[in-house]
């Protein structure tokens, strides 16, 4: 029965022994760090904003009319040289077919000046005209051709206002707007449609009075889009507004690099600039959440990296300082280098050995 008892207890030191690695790495706490960076000056600031064409026209024929053909709609992508619109020709056409008819006339009758002078001009040589119908002669003759000078110019004007009648892109973009309806009469000027370039798109952003000052010309800004997650894009100030658009807040004008081909004008964009701030130069900030606030007393848990992912937990009182939007400023108590816990400091005592994760 001895011999039994004594068998079975070494099996349970046996079995106990085998249960675990030995290390007690399994039974760590896990905690979550940062390591402390002393601030560099820089803080980052974003700010709401839409994408906006780079060219925005309103398009409008030049001569009045009624319109007969409308080959766009809102939305449309179209290519420059493509029609947009046409207006009723009829009376264009018939001021061009008057203008050619009176052009053959008047050089008809500048044909008939010219051989009248040249022969009052031999008359005159053989001194059987007078001076005076010799400068009739001729000056009827310079008539003529002015008449025919004059034509030519009616009739390119009236070709041209023929022309007029058909309004085509002036470049590639989309159509954002349809003023107009097809059998409308409309006037010289009066917009047709609105044509958003394709190139060159912008990003308008409303920037706080207190920080527009610091907004120059040429910074490079970061933009990200609300319908592209996880796509940046670079681009750079063009303008600075000098008069506030609403409240106190100031335009300011981005253009993209290149052309985003998934970008439409009035996607919601947020852009996000640097700005350098000589006074928190060198300035320790942390989450918030890693300060225990006890007895009027503040304190850090910071972690000693050991090996493996190992580190050494240890409790250190802090001064701390203001709120601001890149954390809670530490004004003595850690240094840059430092690794501050950010989780999992609640279970944690001085000395603990526990598991890092970032």
């Amino acid at each position: 029965m001895k011999r039994a008892l004594r068998i079975m207890i070494a099996l349970c030191l046996v079995f106990s022994s085998c249960g675990g690695s030995g290390d007690g790495r399994d039974d760590l706490r896990r905690v979550r760090y940062e390591k402390i960076q002393a601030s560099n000056g820089m803080r980052l600031r974003t700010f709401a904003g839409q994408a906006q064409s780079g060219m925005k026209s309103k398009l409008s024929f030049r001569v009045n009319g009624t319109i007969n053909e409308l080959n766009v709609k809102i939305g449309d992508l179209i290519r420059k040289g493509e029609v947009i619109a046409k207006l009723d020709p009829t009376d264009y056409s018939l001021k061009v077919q008057e203008a050619e008819a009176s052009l053959l006339q008047s050089r008809a009758q500048m044909r008939n000046a010219a051989a009248s002078y040249s022969r009052i001009r031999d008359l005159y040589e053989s001194h059987s005209a007078s001076r005076n119908q010799l400068d009739a002669s001729r000056a009827e003759s310079e008539s003529a051709a002015a008449a025919v000078e004059a034509m030519q110019k009616k009739l390119a004007l009236t070709r041209s206002q023929h022309g007029y009648t058909v309004l085509k892109a002036p470049v590639d973009g989309t159509i954002a707007e349809v003023l107009i309806e097809k059998n409308e009469t409309i006037s010289r000027g009066e917009p047709v449609v609105v044509l958003n370039s394709d190139q060159n798109l912008e990003v308008r952003v409303s920037v706080p009075e207190i920080l527009v000052a610091e907004v120059k010309k040429g910074n490079q800004v970061t933009v990200t889009f609300d319908a592209l997650p996880g796509r940046f894009f670079i681009g750079n100030v063009s303008e600075v507004g000098v008069t506030s658009e609403a409240g106190t807040t100031f335009s300011v004008i981005i253009e993209l690099d290149g052309t985003p081909s998934d970008v439409r004008p009035g996607m919601s964009a947020q852009a996000q600039f640097m700005f350098y701030d000589p006074e928190k130069l060198d300035r320790i900030f942390v989450p918030p959440i890693a300060v225990i606030g006890r007895g009027g007393e503040n304190y850090v848990y910071l972690v000693e990296p050991q090996e493996d992912e190992i580190g050494v937990v240890t409790k250190r009182k802090v001064r701390v300082g203001s709120l601001t939007n890149e954390g809670l400023e530490i004004l003595g108590g850690v240094k840059s280098g430092d690794y501050i816990v950010t989780a999992g400091w609640t279970k944690v005592h001085e000395g603990q050995r526990v598991r890092m994760a970032k």
